[in-house]
């Protein structure tokens, strides 16, 4: 899971939701998503103009946290894929 640190970057400099929003040009809504941690994507301009408000780097903003659900289904998922056949490939040589 993606979680948002933008609490703690606006805590830190006393900022307000109005403000960020202000700042940045992002919408509110946007602003209050991440804030509260609900966004489900993140468009690469807003990245941009948010780390450049907080002078951050994005790993300070968005933080990976080990979801071991996700991680086993997307085992399993790799798990049964089927293997290519090799005898395409020797058959080419």
């Amino acid at each position: 899971m993606i979680k948002s640190n933008l609490s703690l970057l606006m805590g830190r400099d006393k900022l307000r939701i109005a403000d960020v929003s202000r700042a940045t040009g992002l919408n509110r809504s946007t602003v209050t998503k991440l804030y509260n941690e609900t966004a489900t994507r993140l468009d690469i301009d807003s990245l941009h103009k948010l780390c450049a408000l907080f002078k951050c780097q994005p790993g300070e903003l968005l933080v990976y946290e080990q979801d071991i659900k996700l991680e086993s289904e997307i085992q399993k998922s790799l798990e049964a894929k089927p293997e290519r056949k090799k005898a395409a490939t020797t058959a080419k040589k």
